[in-house]
């Protein structure tokens, strides 16, 4: 919950680099994954392919093998000299025939045994090869023979292969141990030629591929360089053998190198199921081309993302450039500062949005100073108003105060008037007089007074000028006394200057 919200409190550039790195690494990492398996599977496929055409030569090679073994060997008693040795009267005669029997003819083991299985002549190029097992291992060869066709097998003597061929040998009537009958054979004659590295390496040249021959668990032969792989090969055969029917080529690891690899095994006609073969391909070289591939595919990928994002980081950063800016105007206009507009640089979206917030910003200022001017106008209004009320509440203070005053100098006036007209003592008469017109005064203030304080429309009419500065001095003599000034006027009494005046009282003038 707390990431989602650290995400969605992300910059807009986090938002969107982000999600385009993870989609440019997927990419990446899905397109090397489908490389690997298509490949994977097409290095499969071609050595599946070439395994099946190497097995087929391989077999196709070794039936070529057997066929001319029989046309070489199937004669090879009817030759003048091995027919003289077989048909004439002295077994020293067919020994030294079959003692230079392998130099003549490029094997490595000749027999000659009688019709009841016994050896009568035998030569071998390795003393160390056991004869009795040779016979042993040939005897179905030789059993086939007997019944008067030639005969081609392999077969396993200890831990080595070999290419035999039993010939049925038919001998004549002077023939003591054999026989009189020529229809019959007597005898077979075998020869044999060991399967080794020399015919590993030819048959490795014809398939293309690399070959282990193996007999009874054990590697008698190998184009493998190396012997450290004996025993892991003949596993492998173990393991391939049973699985060759029901699966295609397998992968195997010998040292540092990776081969595709197939087994098979040889046609023996005494069943020895222990004999056949392996046919390895080796795909290092295209592997090591793959992976040097691959590293380059992620190395473009890598600097294709790392470009990429730089590219996007800039065109982003540009692209929120006017959006910073429109922060900061925003937050100026915030602070009430109006001076600050948006640069507009181009005519996309972001330079109409910063030309509009321009105009908002013209219209706030002009909206601000019209605001402002309304408050200080409605502050003089305000100010005027309670001036007003304030001098409204004077003006009906003064008016009670004006009535209430008016009464007693009424009579103050009244009867001083009355005193003066009667006889008295001539200072009285001074003073009296001075009462009279101190109430007099003091009523025109009141009336001065009853005239502010009242409200009726303006009126013109003839004015004395005079008697208004005179008046006015009067109203305004106890300020100007407390002041310590004093008023000197010298006014012109026979100018009969005469104006129209309007007086105008309101309750808020």
């Amino acid at each position: 919950m707390g990431r989602s919200r650290s995400i969605v409190k992300a910059s807009f550039s986090t938002k969107v680099m982000a999600p385009l790195v993870s989609i440019m690494v997927l990419q990446l990492i899905l397109t090397v994954w489908l490389v690997n398996r298509r490949i994977t599977r097409q290095f499969q496929t071609q050595a599946a392919r070439s395994l099946e055409t190497a097995d087929s030569v391989f077999r196709n090679s070794e039936n070529l093998h057997t066929k001319n073994l029989l046309l070489r060997f199937r004669n090879l008693s009817n030759e003048p000299r091995y027919k003289a040795a077989f048909q004439g009267r002295h077994m020293q005669t067919v020994r030294d025939a079959i003692k230079d029997l392998p130099a003549d003819q490029g094997v490595d083991v000749a027999l000659f045994t009688s019709s009841k299985g016994d050896i009568q002549a035998s030569a071998q190029r390795d003393p160390r090869l056991s004869l009795g097992e040779f016979e042993t291992s040939s005897a179905a060869a030789m059993k086939q023979a007997l019944a008067g066709e030639p005969r081609a097998d392999t077969i396993r003597v200890g831990a080595r292969l070999f290419d035999v061929v039993s010939i049925p040998v038919f001998g004549g009537s002077g023939f003591p141990i054999f026989g009189s009958s020529s229809t019959v054979p007597v005898g077979v004659l075998v020869v044999g030629s060991e399967i080794g590295d020399s015919v590993a390496r030819e048959l490795s040249a014809l398939t293309h591929s690399q070959i282990v021959l193996l007999a009874n668990g054990h590697v008698v032969a190998s184009t493998i360089p190396g012997s450290n792989f004996r025993e892991q090969l003949a596993r492998l055969f173990t393991q391939r053998a049973e699985e060759a029917r029901s699966s295609g080529p397998g992968q195997v690891l010998l040292g540092d190198e990776h081969y595709f690899c197939a087994a098979g095994k040889f046609v023996s006609l005494n069943g020895d199921g222990g004999l056949g073969y392996l046919l390895l391909s080796s795909y290092e070289q295209p592997l090591r081309a793959f992976e040097g591939m691959q590293q380059t595919v992620l190395l473009v990928g890598v600097l294709g993302i790392l470009l990429g994002a730089a590219i996007v980081g800039l065109l982003v950063r540009k692209a929120t450039k006017p959006l910073r800016q429109l922060q900061l105007s925003a937050e100026s206009v915030g602070r009430g500062d109006f001076s600050r507009h948006v640069e507009v640089t181009s005519n996309d979206e972001c330079g109409k949005l910063a030309l509009v917030f321009n105009q908002m910003t013209e219209n706030l200022k002009r909206a601000r100073q019209e605001l402002e001017c309304s408050v200080s106008t409605l502050k003089t209004t305000q100010a005027q108003l309670i001036r007003s009320e304030k001098l409204s509440g004077i003006g009906e203070f003064v008016a009670g105060v004006a009535h209430e005053l008016n009464n007693p100098l009424t009579a103050v006036m009244g009867f001083s008037e009355f005193l003066v007209e009667a006889p008295t003592h001539p200072q009285q008469r001074r003073y009296l007089e001075l009462i009279y017109k101190s109430a007099q005064r003091c009523q025109r203030i009141v009336q001065s007074l009853l005239i502010f304080a009242r409200c009726h429309p303006p009126e013109r009419k003839l004015s004395n000028v005079n008697a208004l500065i005179g008046d006015a001095v009067e109203f305004m003599q106890y300020q100007l006394r407390t002041s310590n000034i004093e008023i000197v006027t010298e006014l012109d009494q026979n100018y009969p200057i005469r104006c129209w005046m309007g007086i105008k009282c309101s309750k808020y003038s």
